[in-house]
């Protein structure tokens, strides 16, 4: 009787164990199958990335071969178009850029025509971008560096800077800090103006020279200093007459960078990709040792940012033209950032813009090697920058910055002169852009 109490008494915590066994598989089952999920999501969120990614860098690639087509249409060789260029070029299929590829056709005959560009990815994917074109007559503009250096308000030059080949233009007191060199001629255009503590290669001319060594003739008014001049001295001497900064056309650069189209919003192009002619509604950005090749001017409505590297080249086919890069905001170039031509001794590529701000054109870290313009704002160069010449209200150079004007020796003055490449003038037509 005792024993059947026993089982009696047992059985409710059996049946309790097995309840308990199947809650806890069901709460496994719940959490598994949560777990999945939230692999699953993941997934997903990496795909969609990834997709989005894609569909940018292919978006780029078929921008950059929207920009390669005008130019290819703009073009007076067909060197970097395929062998075809002007009335003959079509198009070009499976052109390679980074890990991408593009095709371009142009569609149609006569003063009116379409483009079509696809930029293909890797494995497959594509962007397609479409726009009508039209042509107009062609235009020339030409923009004369008469100096090396020209500066109007505001100089500072110290710290082992070196200018060399051109003439140097001041129209304010020129002061020489610690170990710099002028190699040409220097004209203190501001009335009363000094030149000071500075070793000159060529001829003199300001109204007081103080503590300075020219090898050349030296021309002043009145005030002569503890200077050694090896030409002739020339007392009495009227101020040299006061100069303006060159002019750079903005109105037809706008115009000409619109050929090209617009991008909106802020960009940084891939390696190896063709930019301009072009506009950027945003800033520009390049880096990582990214190689552009410049087909044309570029217009940026915010700030450009060079660094690490990064190179912008003129297309070859410019010859002995240059083109303009040029911003509403500020220029930064550093870390070995440069700017180059098309490989001939006289293409440039000119920097320019109307800002104001004393970091208009910041220029450092051995980047360098172009023409820097701005007539409101102040260009600084420093830490082994380089230029070919500089235009500007203030400027400043230090730390063993160098203006190269003439590297090759081969150049005069008044010889050193931007000008756009004739082109037979296709552009974009407003309002026709679109993705397909």
């Amino acid at each position: 009787m005792r024993r059947m109490d026993d089982m009696r008494q047992k059985r409710p915590t059996g049946q309790q164990d097995g309840f308990t066994l199947i809650l806890s598989i069901v709460l496994l089952s719940v959490i598994m199958l949560a777990g999945i999920e939230l692999l699953n999501y993941a997934s997903s969120g990496r795909q969609v990335t990834k997709r989005y990614q894609t569909s940018v860098d292919t978006f780029q690639l078929a921008e950059s071969g929207l920009q390669k087509a005008i130019f290819c249409l703009n073009a007076e060789d067909g060197a970097a178009c395929g062998g075809n260029f002007g009335e003959l070029y079509t198009g070009e299929s499976d052109l390679a850029f980074g890990d991408g590829t593009i095709d371009i056709e142009i569609i149609g005959s006569g003063d009116e025509r379409e483009i079509m560009v696809t930029g293909l990815g890797p494995t497959g994917e594509s962007t397609s971008v479409k726009s009508s074109i039209s042509r107009a007559p062609s235009t020339r503009m030409e923009t004369q560096f008469e100096y090396s250096l020209m500066v109007m308000n505001g100089m500072s030059f110290s710290n082992n800077a070196a200018i060399n080949g051109g003439p140097v233009y001041s129209n304010t007191d020129f002061t020489c800090g610690n170990n710099t060199e002028i190699e040409n001629d220097v004209y203190i255009s501001l009335p009363g103006g000094k030149l000071d503590n500075c070793d000159i290669g060529g001829n003199a001319y300001a109204d007081k020279i103080e503590d300075s060594d020219i090898e050349g003739d030296c021309y002043y008014d009145n005030y002569w200093v503890r200077s050694d001049c090896d030409g002739t001295m020339h007392s009495g001497q009227q101020t040299p007459v006061q100069k303006t900064l060159p002019t750079l056309d903005e109105e037809f650069w706008h115009q000409q960078a619109l050929i090209g189209g617009t991008i909106e919003g802020n960009y940084s192009p891939p390696d190896n990709s063709f930019l301009g002619p072009i506009k950027i509604n945003g800033n520009l950005t390049l880096s990582n040792n990214r190689d552009v090749t410049m087909l044309g001017p570029i217009w940026v409505t915010g700030n450009v940012v060079f660094s690490n590297n990064a190179i912008v080249t003129l297309d070859s086919s410019f010859g002995h033209s240059g083109s303009v890069l040029m911003a509403d905001g500020t220029f930064d170039f550093s870390n070995n950032s440069q700017l180059n031509g098309s490989g001939r001794l006289d293409s440039y590529i000119v920097v320019y813009t109307p800002n104001a701000t004393d970091t208009a054109i910041n220029v450092n870290n051995n980047a360098g090697a172009a023409v820097y313009l701005a007539p409101n704002g102040k260009v600084t160069l420093s830490n082994n920058a380089g230029a070919i010449a500089v235009a500007a209200d203030r400027a400043a150079l230090s730390n063993n910055a160098e203006i190269n004007y003439d590297p090759e020796g081969q150049l005069t003055e008044m010889e050193l002169m931007i000008h756009s490449a004739e082109a037979s003038g296709w552009s974009l037509n407003e309002g026709t852009w679109r993705k397909l």
